[in-house]
């Protein structure tokens, strides 16, 4: 029987620009070269649906608990996530149109706008769209820094019913700030989980006041949490009881960088929810990770056979303690 892994938070249409491969497409035509069409693609998105829908594909029948529109972008988002394996009786529809997330993509580099249209908003879970029992019941909670009040207070009440909880920062302070208000929310959600992920100076920084990344990540692990500081293609690092671990990426062409991380926390999230090592967990979410911005595909990922492969043969050349 699978655990009863709840993710919380944002769903949005994604809309990827591929400015760089325009470029490029704009350079060859002005030589005279054959070219292909360079457009805009859409695809379901949202930093906790994007984990989410990973641990669909892994065959872990998560649940997903947010909102979405009651218009053609909902029912798309709805639509993807019942194909892939993902619970979606939790999902409430607003009556606001959705926000749009619009990825520039240039080369491994991108850039996230949140946009929103005329009457459209991100939608907020309130208390009455989170199930009052759901939470006895759940073997793990996730969710991240666009948490309001309401969905902290809930993986609050995960955690007391002996549930596993995890938090990505995934602050985006250039689109929403880093207020005091925002701050002590954050806090309050790093305060309740047991393994905090994170991403680079952009995150761990700001957040702590703590000039050096590395320093800043450790400072936010605890005896009860471990936290794990992404860094691009830089190595990973592990904060467990004390213990600092770094372990390497995967060497990888990338052609979409949005939802990387995100792919991350789900390889991580179906790993430990299985029962494995923290090390092994780090691996599975490096391995979909890599998988995931390698292709062009929505949250393209190796299977749980591949996984468990791919950890093996990667334990055997590591000298990390596992």
């Amino acid at each position: 029987m699978n655990p009863k892994i709840l993710c919380i938070g944002d769903m949005t249409p994604d809309i990827l620009i591929p400015y760089g491969h325009t470029k490029e497409v704009n350079r060859m035509l002005r030589e005279g070269k054959e070219v292909v069409r360079s457009n805009p693609v859409l695809r379901p998105g949202g930093a906790v649906a994007n984990t989410v829908s990973v641990l669909g594909k892994l065959g872990l029948s998560p649940y997903m608990l947010g909102g979405v529109d009651a218009y053609e972008y909902g029912d798309f988002i709805i639509d993807y996530l019942n194909s892939i394996g993902v619970r979606t009786e939790y999902i409430y529809r607003q009556a606001e149109r959705m926000s749009l997330i619009l990825a520039v993509l240039d080369g491994d580099e991108r850039i996230i706008y949140l946009f929103n249209g005329p009457g459209a908003k991100l939608p907020e879970p309130e208390v009455q769209h989170l199930p009052a029992n759901l939470h006895e019941t759940v073997t793990w909670a996730h969710s991240n820094g666009f948490a309001n009040d309401c969905v902290v207070d809930y993986l609050a009440a995960c955690k007391r019913a002996c549930a596993t909880v995890s938090f990505d920062l995934n602050l985006r302070c250039e689109t929403f700030g880093l207020d005091d208000l925002r701050r002590a929310r954050i806090m309050r959600a790093v305060e309740t989980c047991d393994y905090l992920f994170g991403s680079g100076a952009e995150e761990f920084v700001p957040l702590t006041g703590i000039p050096d990344f590395v320093r800043a990540a450790e400072s936010l692990a605890t005896g009860s949490r471990t936290v794990i500081a992404r860094d691009g293609a830089n190595p990973v690092h592990i904060f467990k009881n004390g213990i600092h671990s770094i372990v390497p990426t995967l060497p990888t062409r990338v052609v979409n960088s949005v939802g990387g991380g995100d792919a991350a926390n789900g390889g991580f999230i179906a790993a430990k929810a299985l029962g494995k090592s923290t090390l092994e967990a780090v691996l599975w979410g490096n391995l979909c990770a890599s998988s995931a911005i390698a292709s062009h595909k929505p949250h393209h990922v190796p299977s749980r056979e591949t996984l468990e492969r791919r950890t093996a043969e990667l334990l055997g050349k590591s000298n990390i303690e596992n």
